[in-house]
C-alpha cells in the first residue's frame, strides 16, 4: 500500500513553487532506467514536485533533469571512494547532496521501499538503510525544511 503524505504537505510545497512532472516525462525516466517507479516516489515526489520546489530541497540534486546523471555520479563517487560494495542493479539514486552523499532505494523492494544512503569517508563498509520507507524520507526532509523555515521565514 502506499502512503500518500498528507495533502498539507503536497498544498505547501505548491505554494512554494513546486512544479511537477507529466506522465509522459514519468514514463519517459522509467524508460531510460528500465525500470518502473514505486508509486510512493512518483505520488508523492515526481507528480507534486519533480522538476522544482522553490526554496523547498533547494541545492540538493532531486528534481526530473538531474536523475539520470544522478545514478552515474553515484557510481563515480563509489569508485573514487573504493568502496567495496556497488550499487545493486535495481538501485534508482534520487537524491544526491553537494557530489558527497547520496540516497536510493530498489526497485525490488516494493512500491514505498527502504531508503538507502552512502556518504564519501563513512567508516561503514556497507549502504546504510536510513529510512523503512520512501515516504518516511519524504516526510523527514520536509520536517526538516519546516523547522528551518521557521527560523528563517521565506
Amino acid at each position: 500500500m502506499t502512503v500518500i503524505l498528507s495533502t498539507d504537505w503536497i498544498s505547501a510545497a505548491t505554494n512554494l513553487g513546486a512544479i511537477s512532472c507529466s506522465q509522459t516525462e514519468i514514463q519517459a525516466l522509467e524508460t531510460a532506467i528500465g525500470f518502473s517507479l514505486p508509486s510512493a516516489y512518483i505520488q508523492n515526489f515526481l507528480i507534486p514536485l519533480g522538476k522544482g520546489a522553490g526554496v523547498f530541497l533547494q541545492g540538493e540534486d532531486c528534481f526530473y533533469d538531474q536523475l539520470l546523471d544522478l545514478q552515474s555520479g553515484a557510481r563515480e563517487l563509489l569508485l573514487e571512494e573504493k568502496f567495496p560494495e556497488v550499487l545493486p542493479a535495481d538501485a534508482f539514486v534520487f537524491w544526491m547532496h553537494q557530489g558527497y552523499q547520496f540516497a536510493f532505494f530498489r526497485i525490488g523492494e516494493g512500491e514505498d521501499p527502504p531508503v538507502y544512503h552512502f556518504e564519501e569517508g563513512q567508516e561503514s563498509q556497507t549502504f546504510q538503510r536510513i529510512h523503512d520507507r520512501l515516504s518516511d524520507f519524504l516526510r523527514a526532509e520536509w520536517t526538516l525544511f519546516e523547522q528551518w523555515r521557521g527560523a528563517n521565514p521565506v
